[in-house]
């Protein structure tokens, strides 16, 4: 069941093609996306403060903990590229609504679990289910804002996986001191599944739109050597996960090594990564405004012309031989 208006093609400043749908309701949307997103960190990261209780309950050694929070990554990494390739050739209200489904219940699952090899087998599945949560993202954004608009709506879902971390430093302590780590898995996990009802309700039940494609002679590196901002944004994220580590190495590492209670280094780790969050959202005010510069038709021309990729030809095949050749 989805909502009753039904979405049309439009075309934004550059000619992309953008679904047009009511203001409110993309932006319904982005909400539902920075509520998935702080879902998703919230339930990748649940393990990290139960780690203590269930190597107690389970008898796990420090090379058993090690790749029990490891395995999550084995999947996530892997399934990056084919969910991106899923969520350009698949409808994405059920895609993401099937993603989500997946990860919620190996979430609350894991609260079932009796032994380690069960374990790893639910991180692993929550891996393959959380690798949406970007791909599919902003995917769903470049579906209903133009080019000169995505900034601001893909900051902002994305703010959501830095608030399940503020959140989670707060709230997890509680919870599993209160009801214990199973019982904390299962709720986590199977109350996410409430998502599905305004996601059904309010995204488009079938959509379509044309976009700017990049030809098959172009290649990444042409993309990164026209598009400058993408090479910078790329090293800013980079840099920035850096220092969330770094943060949380040294001051939450050891205040839970000296602290009787959990309580004061959640709450410095989620300063932590609060403090990011605002950094993140001050750069993508700083992005939004310089994409207002983009309504101008002669700056949407040059913006188009940057993102396109141009067939090979006996000139430019020579420079890409060589530089690859250099590159060897």
């Amino acid at each position: 069941m989805s909502a009753p208006d039904t979405p049309i093609i439009g075309s934004d400043s550059t000619g992309a093609g953008v679904l047009r749908i009511s203001n409110t309701r993309r932006w319904v949307i982005v909400e539902l996306l920075f509520l998935a997103s702080l879902i998703n960190y919230f339930d990748r990261a649940t393990i990290s403060f139960a780690l203590p209780l269930i190597s107690k309950d389970l008898n796990l050694g420090p090379e058993a903990k090690g790749i029990l929070l490891s395995a999550f990554f084995w999947s996530y990494a892997l399934m990056q590229i084919p969910l991106g390739t899923c969520a350009d050739r698949f409808n994405l209200r059920w895609l993401y609504a099937g993603a989500l489904t997946l990860w919620s219940i190996a979430q609350g699952l894991t609260g079932f679990a009796g032994s380690l090899a069960l374990l790893i087998f639910f991180r692993i599945i929550l891996g393959i289910g959380e690798a949406i949560y970007l791909v599919g993202g902003t995917k769903v954004v470049s579906l209903f804002f133009p080019i000169s608009e995505r900034g601001f709506p893909c900051g902002l879902f994305d703010f959501g996986t830095r608030t399940g971390l503020v959140l989670e430093g707060l709230i997890l302590p509680w919870m599993l001191d209160q009801f214990g780590w199973r019982t904390t898995f299962a709720f986590v996990g199977f109350a996410a599944l409430l998502w599905l009802v305004p996601w059904f309700w309010i995204f488009p039940a079938r959509i379509r739109s044309s976009h700017i494609s990049i030809s098959r002679g172009g290649r990444v590196v042409q993309v990164l050597a026209a598009n400058g901002a993408i090479v910078g944004g790329l090293i800013g994220l980079l840099s920035a996960l850096g220092y969330l580590g770094f943060l949380n190495q040294v001051t939450g590492g050891l205040l839970q090594s000296s602290s009787p209670t959990p309580w004061i280094a959640a709450a410095v780790t989620s300063c932590n990564y609060a403090l990011m969050g605002m950094l993140v959202g001050v750069l993508a005010g700083f992005a939004r405004t310089a994409g207002k510069r983009r309504d101008d038709p002669a700056m949407a021309q040059i913006e188009l012309a940057r993102v396109r990729v141009p067939e090979p030809s006996a000139s430019n095949g020579v420079f890409w031989q060589n530089l690859g050749a250099a590159l060897r």
